[in-house]
């Protein structure tokens, strides 16, 4: 009675002792807060929800609002299990990288926050589990948006350093090739 009146907080309080309902007022809430295009909070509130992963995801790509999709991707993978939901672990770390690579490249004022909070992430035991697994194709997606300095720094970090002299190679910037060759004095990398 109090959803249909759109009354979400007399609703929230006499759903809090059954799960079941409380899932079904905050997915209205959320379905509210989407409809009036309060994108990031209705992401906020969907992450609470039982709602399926495919309908929340769905919604935010339609309407472009990667912001809101990376809140919600982030808060759906800290519930995983990498152990037991490796696949999932896997899909929605590389879905993150993708959307980080998308936003970096968008010129605004806040790429700076935008960087430190791609670091971050890339600093999650998570991600960082992921990432040892699938190196590769996180290069890859990092290489394909034209980020040289994340992926760099990336394969820097995780001592890939034939990944780092490729793509120096690539870029024509040989000099750099050079140095990091220079720094790491193994034989096979100047082979």
């Amino acid at each position: 009675m109090y959803l249909e009146r759109g009354e979400f907080d007399l609703a929230k309080k006499y759903s809090k002792d059954n799960p079941a309902h409380q899932d079904i007022v905050l997915s209205r809430i959320g379905d509210d807060l989407y409809d009036r295009k309060l994108y990031m909070q209705s992401a906020k509130t969907y992450a609470q929800t039982k709602k399926t992963f495919e309908e929340v995801t769905l919604k935010f790509m339609q309407v472009n609002e990667n912001l809101s999709l990376m809140f919600y991707l982030k808060s759906r993978l800290n519930e995983l299990n990498p152990l037991t939901e490796n696949v999932q672990v896997t899909m929605i770390v590389v879905w993150l990288v993708d959307l980080y690579m998308i936003e970096l490249n968008r010129s605004s004022v806040t790429s700076l926050e935008r960087q430190k909070e791609f670091d971050e992430f890339m600093q999650l035991p998570k991600v960082q589990s992921c990432l040892k697994d699938n190196k590769k194709v996180i290069y890859d997606i990092i290489a394909s948006h034209g980020d040289h300095y994340n992926l760099t720094a990336l394969t820097t970090l995780n001592e890939d350093y034939e990944d780092v002299i490729k793509h120096y190679i690539e870029q024509n910037e040989y000099q750099d090739a050079l140095d990091t060759i220079k720094k790491q004095k193994r034989a096979d990398l100047v082979y």
